[in-house]
């Protein structure tokens, strides 16, 4: 049952993510997210972790009253988790 394991670990991190920003914790994104991190906006703007964090941290930019995800489904394909 490692899999198992796994995704609830990812389930958790999520969780821990959606609070994060809700919060703009940035001491906590900056613990779970990893340092080669991109994020690519629906505007197509490129972020790496520290400007990603940047857009919460203090910044009216960006903003969320609640963040919440359905219909999370994990793969886990040898050591990746899709």
């Amino acid at each position: 049952m490692i899999a198992e394991q796994h995704v609830r670990e990812i389930r958790r991190l999520a969780d821990l993510k959606a609070k994060a920003l809700v919060e703009k914790d940035a001491k906590v994104l900056a613990g779970i997210i990893h340092e080669d991190f991109r994020y690519t906006n629906s505007h197509g703007r490129i972020y790496d972790k520290k400007s990603y964090i940047g857009l919460f941290e203090g910044s009216s930019e960006m903003s969320f009253t609640s963040q919440e995800y359905s219909g999370l489904e994990v793969n886990i394909h040898g050591r990746i988790a899709v």
